[in-house]
Order: structure tokens, then C-alpha cells, then sequence
């Protein structure tokens, strides 16, 4: 497995194939694996994924067969952006976050000559 392709976008595409064709909340219909991802092992990793955050339920994965049934949890994951948008979401915050920290690094520097003025 190339982990290098397990990437928000992967994740989306993957999501996007199930929830456009099957309805959530349906009895699992088994298929082959390989109308979903080429890559096996991808693929498993992908699935285990969604199941641990509560996207699909009732994964039972083989190489030449697969079931599940995907939840609306899939559904409005994708609406609000999918996890390209999580992605970025995380992104930005941690941005954010480096930014206060810089801001407060100049403050203490500033205040440092002060401070020890003081003493």
C-alpha cells in the first residue's frame, strides 16, 4: 500500500462513489471491492476508517467481495466539504495557533527588558 495516496481527496472520492450509490441506512449489498479502489489494501485502510468514525456500518471486506451500509453521518460529512475541508479546517487553526504563538514570543521579548529592569 502506497500511504502516500490516503489522502483527504482519496477519502472524499471513496465517499462520494458510496453515497451516490447506495442509500444510507439499506441492507448491506455485497459487490467486488474493486468498483470502489483498485488498491486493496487502500481501500481497507479507507473502509476501517469510515467505519470508525461512524460513516458506515456492518463492514465485512474481502479481496473479491464487500458489504456495508453507510450511514447519513456520509452524507453530511460530504455536504459540509468532506474531509478536503476538515483538512483545511485543521489547517488554518494550526496556522492560527503558530501566529498567537509568534505574537506572544514578540511580547515577552519585549517586555523582557522591563520586566528585568524591575528586579
Amino acid at each position: 500500500m502506497d500511504i502516500s495516496k490516503f489522502t483527504p481527496q482519496f477519502k472524499d472520492e471513496i465517499l462520494t462513489k458510496i453515497c451516490e450509490n447506495i442509500p444510507p441506512y439499506t441492507l448491506p449489498t455485497s459487490f467486488s471491492p474493486s468498483l470502489l479502489c483498485d488498491d486493496f489494501d487502500l481501500l481497507r485502510t479507507c473502509l476501517n476508517k469510515f467505519q470508525e468514525r461512524g460513516l458506515i456500518t456492518d463492514l465485512n471486506l474481502r479481496r473479491t467481495s464487500c458489504t456495508f451500509s453507510p450511514t447519513a453521518s456520509a452524507i453530511e460529512l460530504l455536504n459540509r466539504g468532506g474531509f478536503v475541508f476538515e483538512e483545511d479546517i485543521l489547517t488554518k487553526d494550526l496556522e492560527k495557533a503558530i501566529l498567537e504563538i509568534d505574537k506572544l514570543t514578540q511580547k515577552m521579548e519585549t517586555n523582557l527588558p522591563v520586566q528585568l529592569l524591575k528586579l
